[in-house]
């Protein structure tokens, strides 16, 4: 959030006209250093600091503002993990014969991507969207049947039922 706000200061600086700062009191820099009072100075970043705040409260943040490349490589780093973590619990339930109709399939897909890839990779939002999407595609299945059980374990609107598997 914070790098959203630092890209629309930084836009809404680059549209403004900005009037030029006043001109050193007699005396040049250290006359203007001596009449800045240090606790006005901190009460006016912090009414400045408030401004922003309310900026942020009262508009809309822009439709899909670009992530920096190094948030876009963090991204991709989480995916690669996440894939691993994921192809790793299908192999293990598939090996002790548990789910074996759901973790077993054949041609379930391990992108390319994953193992053709430098690590440091980063893809376009719209990749990094396909990318998960096609995780999403790959963990649904598994996650649905297992929660669905969990549940069943449990009185139907119970605290217990409630609280198994809440990211539905």
């Amino acid at each position: 959030m914070r790098s959203l706000v630092m890209i629309f200061a930084l836009n809404l600086a680059a549209c403004t006209p900005v009037a030029p700062p006043p001109a050193p009191a007699q005396g040049g820099e250290a006359a203007t250093a001596e009449a800045i009072d240090p606790m006005n100075l901190q009460i006016e970043v912090g009414r400045w600091g408030a401004m922003v705040s309310q900026i942020e409260e009262y508009t809309p943040t822009p439709l899909n503002p670009p992530a920096p490349e190094a948030e876009r490589a963090a991204m991709n780093a989480s995916l690669r993990r996440t894939w691993g973590e994921a192809i790793a619990a299908r192999a293990a339930l598939c090996a002790g014969g548990w789910k074996v109709e759901t973790t077993c399939q054949q041609g379930l897909l391990i992108p390319s991507w994953l193992s053709s890839e430098p690590f440091q990779t980063a893809p376009t939002i719209a990749e990094l969207q396909a990318r998960s999407d096609a995780l999403g595609a790959f963990v649904m299945p598994l996650w649905e049947e297992i929660c669905a059980e969990q549940k069943a374990k449990h009185k139907e609107g119970s605290d217990d039922a409630l609280m198994t598997c809440p990211m539905e």
